[in-house]
């Protein structure tokens, strides 16, 4: 029988996720972009797919919040991210409306086209490999870095379930 522990998802310590952010040069618009993406995958928990689709309308930068839109208008919710994501997520959307134009999503080409999936895992690979992590790192090892974080700060298994948008189970 397998050890349960074979099963447990990938997940970056303090010292891998501050290299990870560090390698986006922010001083170019896809470097700020980029750090702006794993910033917001780690202190927010989104999955690939709602970082992909999110909107500019979708953010509230007042209150600290995104409102993520599910396929069905049943399991919506609200995240609420740190002000350094916040922070982050400024400095694009003025560099972006500057540099690109009005998008109305958040996270966009030089053409101002929505950015791929195998795109943002590549990135996501690249920087782990320029940041000497040694393990396979893609979008799914920062969203399950913040949900390890969330549950050893408050061990609410509901409340790490909620906030990342995981149906309850029993």
């Amino acid at each position: 029988m397998n050890n349960y522990l074979d099963y447990l998802p990938e997940i970056l310590d303090e010292y891998e996720e501050e290299s990870i952010l560090e390698k986006p040069n922010k001083r170019c618009i896809t470097g700020l972009r980029n750090y702006t993406l794993m910033k917001l995958i780690l202190t927010a928990g989104l999955r690939p797919k709602e970082v992909l689709n999110l909107k500019w309308k979708n953010i509230d930068l007042i209150d600290y919040s995104i409102m993520i839109r599910a396929d069905n208008l049943t399991q919506n919710r609200k995240v609420y991210i740190t002000l350094d994501a916040v922070d982050a997520l400024r400095e694009w959307k003025y560099r972006q409306q500057k540099e690109i134009g009005n998008c109305s999503f958040v996270f966009t080409t030089l053409k101002g086209n929505i950015i791929k999936a195998r795109y943002m895992r590549s990135m996501i690979s690249r920087y782990a490999d320029k940041a000497f992590i040694c393990k396979g790192v893609s979008p799914y090892t920062l969203r399950h870095t913040y949900g390890a974080k969330l549950y050893n700060t408050n061990e609410d298994l509901k409340k790490v379930r909620k906030n990342l948008g995981l149906s309850d189970s029993n």
